[in-house]
C-alpha cells in the first residue's frame, strides 16, 4: 500500500508539472523573460520522470507472481503484513483447484500394510454427514515429522467425483 500511494504521488506529482509546464510555454511566448523559468521547470520535469519510473519500478519488484495459476495458501494474512522476507523463502503455496488429492498422515504406531489398490472414506470435519470415496495413489514408506511434531508416513489418495465440493485445506478423518 506504501508503495502504490508513492507511485501514484509521483505520477501525481509528474502529471502537475506538465501542466505547468503547458501554461508556461504559451507565457513564454509572450513574455521571453521566461525561459529561464522553462528550462528550469525542463529539469524539474526530468526529475520528476525518473522519480516516477523508480516509484513504479520499486512497486513492481515488491509484487509476488507465481509461476503458475491457482489459488495462494497461507495461514493467515496478517502474517505476512509488515514482515521483512528474503529472497528465495516460501512465504505461501500455489494450489491448482482442479488437482485436488487428500494427504492422509497415518501416525507410526497406526500404520498398518496398504496397497495402490485399496479404497478409502474421506469424512470432513467441515462435513460431518458427508463422506468421500478415495483411491490411494501413493504410499510413504519412511515415517517424517509432520507440522504437529509427531512422525507419520505419508499417504496420498486421489477423490474421482464430487471434487468441487470439497474445499482446499479440509481436514478429517479417513477410513
Amino acid at each position: 500500500e506504501e508503495l502504490q500511494l508513492s507511485a501514484d504521488t509521483a505520477r501525481q506529482d509528474l502529471k502537475a508539472a506538465e501542466s505547468k509546464l503547458s501554461r508556461l510555454q504559451r507565457e513564454v511566448l509572450a513574455n521571453p523573460d521566461k525561459k529561464t523559468e522553462l528550462n528550469r521547470l525542463l529539469s524539474e520535469i526530468r526529475t520528476k520522470e525518473i522519480e516516477a519510473e523508480y516509484a513504479d519500478l520499486k512497486l513492481e519488484t515488491a509484487l509476488l507472481k507465481s509461476p503458475k495459476d491457482g489459488i495462494a495458501i497461507f495461514a493467515d494474512k496478517n502474517d505476512l503484513q509488515g514482515k521483512p522476507v528474503q529472497a528465495g523463502q516460501a512465504i505461501m503455496q500455489v494450489a491448482d483447484a482442479d488437482d485436488v488429492e487428500l494427504l492422509v498422515r497415518v501416525s507410526v504406531p497406526d500404520m498398518m500394510p496398504l496397497n495402490q489398490d485399496m479404497a478409502a472414506t474421506f469424512y470432513p470435519h467441515a462435513t460431518p454427514l458427508q463422506s468421500y470415496s478415495a483411491q490411494i495413489k501413493t504410499i510413504g514408506y519412511q515415517a517424517s515429522e509432520d507440522p504437529d511434531g509427531l512422525l507419520s508416513y505419508k499417504v496420498r489418495a486421489a477423490i474421482p467425483e464430487n471434487m468441487d465440493e470439497i474445499r482446499i485445506g479440509w481436514k478429517g478423518v479417513v477410513k
